[in-house]
């Protein structure tokens, strides 16, 4: 028995390699709603931005976030407007491919188009916004009628320390 005892190597010992499985390609990989480089996209313009809009959702026509890029400025861009994606073929069934002739609908989205000055324009708004609330958060921050428990600093900076 003892002999046998001392041939035993220690479970210490024993190497096991790191097997991992490879991810799995699902379902959701493919769908070109979520997969933007699968889209095929127009030669870039000068001035103009070009965007797929979701005009259907879970097999329902979206009209909500439709009419909402249009309001933001985007139009659908007509085939005849982008001669470079002739080759693709658009969903003829749709229920809005009837009300956007020669638009280019694929799996629920729509090519749309912008100028590019309006979405700097709009940039510059949001940017500004921010500027504005973290400005005021600032002011209120800094203000002497605080809370005088809370620490004040002057610098708008963060650190993280490790061990203290």
């Amino acid at each position: 028995m003892a002999d046998h005892a001392t041939t035993r190597t220690s479970r210490s010992s024993d190497v096991r390699e790191n097997h991992s499985r490879e991810k799995e390609k699902r379902e959701i990989d493919f769908n070109p709603m979520f997969n933007s480089e699968m889209l095929p996209t127009p030669d870039p313009q000068d001035g103009i931005d070009y965007r797929y809009v979701r005009i259907t959702a879970r097999g329902e026509v979206d009209s909500r976030n439709y009419t909402n890029a249009r309001r933001a400025g985007w139009s659908p861009v007509h085939r005849q407007e982008v001669p470079e994606l002739d080759y693709v073929l658009s969903d003829a069934n749709h229920p809005l491919a009837e009300q956007v002739k020669d638009a280019i609908i694929i799996g629920g989205l729509i090519l749309c188009k912008r100028d590019a000055a309006i979405g700097a324009r709009m940039q510059e708004m949001a940017n500004d916004e921010i500027r504005s609330q973290i400005r005021a958060l600032n002011e209120n921050y800094m203000n002497e009628g605080n809370d005088p428990r809370v620490k004040k600093f002057a610098e708008n900076r963060s650190s993280v320390r490790f061990g203290d």
